[in-house]
């Protein structure tokens, strides 16, 4: 990805977590957006480094942008994948009968789902970029702290300039939660279409 020029109140810091990168990724058909569940930049990172799992942008909660990762590598962001057809009410009798048999086994679906093209199934790692805010999540109540006012004008700036670089569209933007088996709402509100 050619660099990004930040508009005067954006700051991009590169800093690349080689061990986030796992292939090369030679095609990208999608935005997944993410919250990291804890409040502290510090530890997200640290997470990210240590576990290998995280996702090529995180922005803090002052609006500044790091990348993790190089555009062309893959990261582990997503997981298992929902059966797109059956979210969406799209899948054929055959389908649905297939899928519906397979019960409460995300991992069968993800496997089912994997072999189809994109954009009939959901996004994977491997041809997708992630973006996570850092934000919150109150076990309690089962709500997520919502985006900054600075971290929503970067995540659109961002979206915008991902979405210029790689040809996506607002319907290549994903909420993770919406896609993968994560807590709901863990994606909800941080980009806003248009």
């Amino acid at each position: 990805m050619p660099p990004v020029s930040p508009s005067a109140d954006i700051i991009i810091k590169k800093e690349i977590i080689t061990n986030l990168e796992k292939g090369n990724m030679p095609v990208v058909h999608a935005i997944v957006l993410h919250r990291t569940g804890g409040s502290s930049l510090s530890a997200a990172m640290a997470s990210f480094r240590n576990s290998g799992i995280g996702t090529h942008f995180i922005i803090d909660k002052d609006g500044t942008i790091r990348q993790t990762a190089n555009t062309n590598k893959y990261a582990y962001h997503i997981g298992k994948i929902r059966a797109r057809c059956m979210e969406e009410g799209t899948c054929s009798p055959e389908e649905a009968k297939k899928i519906k048999g397979f019960g409460w086994a995300p991992t069968k679906i993800h496997n089912n789902e994997k072999v189809k093209k994109y954009p009939a199934r959901y996004p994977l790692n491997t041809d997708s970029l992630g973006i996570e805010v850092v934000a919150g999540y109150n076990t309690t109540t089962k709500l997520w702290d919502p985006a900054t006012p600075q971290q929503k004008t970067a995540i659109n700036y961002l979206v915008k300039k991902l979405q210029a670089t790689f040809n996506l569209t607002d319907k290549d933007i994903y909420e993770h939660d919406k896609i993968s088996y994560k807590t709901a709402g863990e994606g909800a509100g941080l980009y806003v279409a248009g």
